[in-house]
């Protein structure tokens, strides 16, 4: 049985094991079908096949950074290799949200909402739902070496609604209208005009961070 913390999949083609084989892979497995959903949420039978695909990577090999980038070094090592311990450590980076996070057709991940965290809201609420942070590992010359590339993307659920109960429900879920309301109010029925033009500045200071 492989020990679920040394096993890790890229939610695309990669499967990755640390220090521990899979079980019966190797460069001749068969190709078994599956049904399941496919991105227009229709039932469709898809080809699923596991097969060994590389050979064993030595992570250490990151140690060795400044000897393997020199063009005169007498290593057996190509910048390649370096390349390959990126793409490994990035797909390990982002295991933890690809297994935890909830997806919808493959293609907007966030963390549901928990009695102690915070998560999305209503799908029909006409806001931005944050798909995430895109995170990629890249290499420097400098001092730090190993840097972190990070990325904000996200995206829009619409729903048929005025837009004035809109701009309502703006205001109340909006970090502005949590600190004027403190959860006293749950609902918001009237809108003023000024609250409009400050909860919408953005140089209002509440949503500097």
């Amino acid at each position: 049985k492989i020990d679920r913390h040394k096993i890790v999949f890229d939610n695309q083609s990669t499967i990755l094991v640390f220090n521990q084989p899979l079980l019966d892979i190797d460069e001749n497995t068969t190709v078994q079908e599956i049904k399941a959903p496919n991105r227009s949420n229709r039932l469709a039978t898809h080809k699923v096949i596991v097969r060994r695909a590389g050979e064993p990577t030595d992570l250490a090999l990151i140690q060795n950074f400044d000897e393997i980038l020199h063009t005169e070094n007498r290593l057996n090592n190509t910048p390649q290799d370096l390349y390959i311990i990126k793409q490994i450590l990035s797909i390990a980076l982002h295991e933890n949200c690809s297994s935890h996070a909830t997806a919808i057709y493959d293609r907007s991940f966030f963390a549901q909402t928990t009695a102690e965290r915070h998560g999305e809201w209503d799908l029909g609420l006409g806001k931005a739902i944050w798909r995430g942070f895109y995170s990629c590992l890249v290499f420097s010359k400098g001092a730090h070496q190993l840097l972190m590339n990070l990325d904000i993307n996200h995206g829009v659920f619409m729903k048929k609604q005025p837009f004035l109960e809109f701009l309502c429900e703006v205001m109340l879920h909006s970090p502005c209208g949590k600190n004027r309301y403190g959860g006293r109010q749950r609902d918001v029925q009237k809108v003023h005009g000024d609250d409009v033009l400050e909860f919408l500045d953005i140089r209002n200071p509440t949503y500097q961070i």
